[in-house]
């Protein structure tokens, strides 16, 4: 009998982790960012401990951003400080310190021929750039600090060329010979007129580890018919998830994994903001005035789905404030003044919103990306 029992436990022990499986990472956004102010001044903005201590979170990663026109800077001791002293790991997103953005309407080609108001060129002297951060800061550019880097956040959106971020993730990997897995953030989200998601890339470098992606406005993915999901206000009404086909390369998800290489894993972000256009026009309560901001259900939807996706190892919710912002008359309910809370953000998020993004940190203590 206790052999017998001892069988059962020890099965019990080898099934268990399997099945909350696929999240290897959480953490939030725009945690940390760097900036570059007039007269060449690095400074670093330090949010960490409003989630770490005032929210009581516990993650194990934590976003860092390079800003616009934001060159190298050593990270040692944000990284102790703010990081690695509370057991979680950073994720360094260098967009800023590598892309500029140049503006007026062009032709985005390897991204379908999509026209869009600007591009993303990488600084002339990237590879200088990059191998000055590199000399600097290569003895913490490894695995057990670093859990992934990402070279361009918004790679189709931004229209930022294919064959440069080729260029750059093979200098990373090859001649500098940096172990870190890293990301190309290529957003599926759905598209309007001011937010756009262009069509991935023609070409996939087969040295990129990480997909970073996103589909906002998708209230519940195991519920397609559910009138908060995205796909009920837009005119082709392409679903984001077919649960009767997981693979569906007519739904934005399938149409991803159809797209990807195998090898490749996904870095997913989870929608934690509201926008007028977009969330509001849904209606989402929490873009609205008066509203409590919670996200939680949203969390709680995403959760059994994010855990039986296999091919997603790593989640991420923004953790931007929210702004007091008149954008749309048409579809924000004060049409005297601008006093309509109409982009919620995590910062004001309640605590079952924070509960259940805590919920979804949980299951990612179980497994490494």
């Amino acid at each position: 009998m206790n052999r017998a029992l001892a069988l059962v436990l020890a099965l019990g022990l080898l099934v268990s982790p399997a099945a909350i499986a696929s999240i290897c990472a959480f953490g939030y956004t725009d945690m940390m960012s760097t900036k570059e102010l007039s007269g060449g001044t690095l400074v670093t903005d330090i949010n960490v401990n409003q989630i770490f201590d005032y929210y009581n979170m516990n993650m194990d990663s934590v976003v860092w951003h390079f800003a616009a026109n934001t060159e190298w800077l050593p990270i040692h001791n944000y990284l102790n400080n703010y990081v690695l002293n509370r057991n979680a790991k950073v994720v360094l997103d260098l967009t800023g310190m590598l892309f500029y953005r140049q503006n007026g309407t062009t032709t985005c080609s390897g991204y379908g021929g999509a026209t869009v108001s600007g591009k993303d060129l990488a600084f002339s002297d990237w590879q200088t750039r990059l191998g000055e951060f590199i000399d600097v800061n290569g003895a913490d550019l490894v695995s057990s600090k670093v859990r992934m880097i990402v070279i361009h956040a918004e790679a189709n959106n931004a229209c930022a060329a294919q064959g440069v971020i080729d260029q750059i993730a093979y200098y990373i990997k090859y001649t500098r010979g940096i172990s870190v897995p890293l990301a190309e953030g290529l957003p599926t989200t759905y598209l309007h007129s001011g937010y756009h998601a262009q069509p991935l890339p023609t070409n996939k470098p087969w040295w990129i580890d990480y997909i970073l992606t996103w589909s906002y406005g998708v209230w519940d993915p195991n519920n397609p018919s559910d009138a908060r999901n995205a796909s009920q206000i837009f005119p082709d009404g392409k679903l984001f998830f077919n649960p009767s086909n997981p693979s569906d390369p007519n739904t934005l998800w399938g149409g991803l994994l159809a797209w990807k290489r195998p090898a490749y894993k996904i870095a997913w972000v989870l929608d934690s903001h509201c926008v007028d256009f977009l969330h509001y026009a849904l209606g989402w309560t929490q873009c609205q005035a008066g509203n409590v901001p919670e996200m939680g259900t949203v969390a709680s939807n995403f959760r059994p789905w994010l855990l039986a996706r296999p091919e997603i190892r790593q989640v991420y919710a923004f953790s931007w404030p929210s702004y007091d912002t008149y954008f749309d008359p048409d579809l924000d309910t004060n049409t005297t003044g601008d006093d309509d809370t109409v982009f919620v953000n995590a910062r004001d998020f309640g605590a079952t919103a924070r509960s259940a993004h805590q919920a979804i940190a949980n299951a990612a203590f179980a497994c490494e990306p």
